[in-house]
């Protein structure tokens, strides 16, 4: 029985009436209990595959060790369906599973995805910890799901402090209507960028009600809501398949469809009901996940407080060390005192990374997202490969044919002109000729919902 697939157990059933009565899928409680010992259909593996962009991370190694396919992965019963699901096939908040060694910046890099989001994030390891596991040789490598620290998507020009994964997936969502970066916000950090996505599943679950609606929730003792993601997505064992239902459930919530005002200028939200939630009294923010009140609570709004000064997230690891080799580099921010202001200045490290000089200050390391190194070697004219993204174009594997390489590559050498030398280093000029297959820094989204009261929009 562990060696046949859901598809499996169902073709032999019918064979004959006899293995029919046999195995008695007619039963509920039979049919929970062989499904629970069947081999992972690989299901989420297949889902993954279509949903996942692997545009920007095409030089990256990846690995999916779905039990389907042999491997001896971790599975159990979905807590929905009751199929059988590995690792692999399991919703994850974070599927971590692509290394590229070396990569760009003369280090090893990890990428992964947010749930099925199709964007590609950069990770990093965890700080303070033993990270061996994660600098193995490639062919030892394991998907590292659910750890490490997040950071910019791989396609968007910016920068910003690593986001530790522990802190997200315990924050307390029900006392606080917004995933904030513990990172700096502030240009020319773009710490909302990191958690944006995060925050579009959190806002999905907020259904809201009139207080009609909410003083009859109340007759049925509505608990306070205490969510986390690791409660909601990882202590329950969720296929890929019953993950898709239930987001859908979330967007399907009739308070998620705006309603324009008779003039046109803007828009209200309605209750379940049907009433009309643009009234002077506030509606109550509902969780769709456990049924409880999502209250911004004094305690969570202390949590979520910005490290804005706080050395710990501005060195990652290199502060007591970084006047020591400003004095050893061939650069310094005095070279580009005559950058203007929010512009960037590009100079080479001795190792062959890159620093970024931004009004004065250098940045460096892992806080600069993997677009802007690649931006950086593109205009020293250096091959650095295409990241076009035109998948919905094209079949689900996001393949991309030779003449759209070619293309891209032309591409890229039109992008050298606009950019020039000063000092020591490259700095972007006021025309600023980006590639276009990189957003700039100023276009890069905020974290959706964070303008608006109800965090829907």
């Amino acid at each position: 029985m562990s060696r046949l697939t859901p598809d499996d157990l169902v073709a032999l059933t019918q064979v004959s009436q006899t293995i029919h009565g046999h195995i008695r899928m007619d039963d509920a409680s039979a049919k929970a209990n062989l499904l629970s010992k069947t081999l992972c259909p690989g299901f989420g593996a297949c889902i993954r595959f279509t949903s996942h962009c692997p545009c920007p991370a095409k030089t990256y190694d990846g690995i999916i060790t779905c039990a389907r396919f042999g491997f001896e992965t971790e599975s159990h019963p979905c807590a929905k369906c009751g199929v059988n699901t590995c690792d692999e096939c399991r919703i994850h908040v974070l599927y971590n599973h692509l290394t590229e060694d070396s990569g760009f910046d003369q280090r090893r890099w990890w990428a992964g995805f947010y749930f099925l989001q199709p964007s590609a994030i950069a990770v990093f390891p965890p700080k303070n910890s033993d990270d061996s596991a994660w600098h193995l040789p490639i062919d030892d490598m394991k998907p590292r799901h659910d750890q490490g620290r997040l950071h910019i998507p791989l396609n968007i020009g910016a920068m910003g402090d690593p986001e530790p994964m522990e802190r997200i997936l315990d924050l307390d969502l029900g006392t606080r209507h917004f995933i904030k970066p513990l990172g700096r916000t502030q240009y020319p950090y773009s710490g909302h960028q990191i958690v944006s996505f995060l925050n579009m599943i959190v806002n999905k679950r907020k259904d809201l009600a009139c207080p009609s609606c909410y003083r009859e929730r109340q007759k049925k003792c509505v608990a306070p809501c205490s969510c986390t993601l690791r409660k909601r997505f990882l202590d329950r064992w969720v296929c890929a398949s019953c993950y898709i239902k239930e987001d859908s459930a979330d967007e399907d919530l009739r308070c998620h469809v705006p309603v324009a005002d008779e003039l046109g200028q803007g828009h209200s939200h309605v209750c379940g009901c049907g009433a009309d939630l643009a009234t002077e009294e506030r509606p109550k923010i509902m969780c769709n996940w456990c049924k409880g009140e999502i209250v911004e609570s004094e305690q969570g709004a202390k949590d979520d407080i910005g490290s804005e000064n706080d050395e710990g997230m501005n060195d990652e690891g290199e502060g007591d060390e970084e006047d020591e080799e400003d004095e050893e580099e061939d650069h310094s921010a005095a070279d580009f005192a005559d950058v203007p202001l929010g512009e960037f200045g590009f100079a080479e490290n001795r190792d062959g990374s890159l620093s970024v000089y931004v009004n004065g200050e250098r940045i460096r390391g892992e806080r600069l997202g993997r677009a802007m190194i690649r931006h950086w070697m593109t205009i020293q004219g250096k091959h650095v490969g295409c990241v076009c993204c035109v998948c919905s174009n094209q079949g689900p594997h996001h393949t991309h044919s030779e003449e759209e390489e070619e293309e891209d590559e032309e591409d890229e050498d039109d992008d050298d002109e606009g950019w020039g030398n000063t000092n020591e280093g490259m700095v972007d000029k006021a025309d600023g000729s980006e590639d276009d297959a990189v957003p700039d820094l100023e276009d890069a989204e905020s974290g959706p919902g964070l303008g608006d009261a109800y965090g829907l929009d």
